[in-house]
Order: C-alpha cells, then sequence, then structure tokens
C-alpha cells in the first residue's frame, strides 16, 4: 500500500474536501413561478415537485417537498426562466 506524504496529501486532503457531499435547502417564490418545471427535472435527488395548489395566477408551482435531500447542487436556480429559485448551502 502506498501513502501519500508532503505536497501531495495536501492536494488530496483539500481535494477531497471539496468533492465532498453539501448540504442545502432552496425556496422557491410561488407567485414568480410560472409552472414550466425545469426545475424538477433538473434536480438530481428529486427534492422539488410540481405544488398540489395553484398560486394567485392559477398555476401550479414548483415546491420544495424533500428539503433535507437538497444538495445544493445549484441546478434548479440554473435552469429556472423566471429567477424564482435561490439555493442556500448548509455548512456540513
Amino acid at each position: 500500500m502506498a501513502y501519500i506524504s508532503g505536497a501531495a496529501a495536501d492536494v488530496y486532503r483539500s481535494t477531497r474536501k471539496r468533492t465532498m457531499a453539501k448540504k442545502g435547502t432552496i425556496t422557491i417564490e410561488r407567485e414568480l413561478c410560472k409552472g414550466c418545471y425545469l426545475c424538477v427535472r433538473s434536480c438530481p435527488v428529486k427534492a422539488i415537485e410540481p405544488d398540489r395548489t395553484s398560486n394567485a395566477s392559477g398555476v401550479y408551482p414548483a415546491r420544495a417537498v424533500h428539503a433535507e435531500t437538497c444538495i445544493a447542487c445549484g441546478s434548479c436556480y440554473a435552469v429556472c426562466p423566471d429567477v424564482c429559485i435561490t439555493v442556500y448551502e448548509e455548512a456540513v
């Protein structure tokens, strides 16, 4: 078995910290959402689903239903054409 030491070990440790799983939460502005569900399709952990109640415009917006599974990847934020999603990365 090979051991890593010195500068190589420091690089390994810093890389390992960056690739560890993140935890996050999201908020979705119900009244701004137009119900395109791009965020629902882009979420790798399926933390977002269509809501069962409509907003004031009569649209069924997206909502965070499994918020505890959010990994703060930002996919939902990146694809949202209405910019109604905010992603918060939590300290783990």
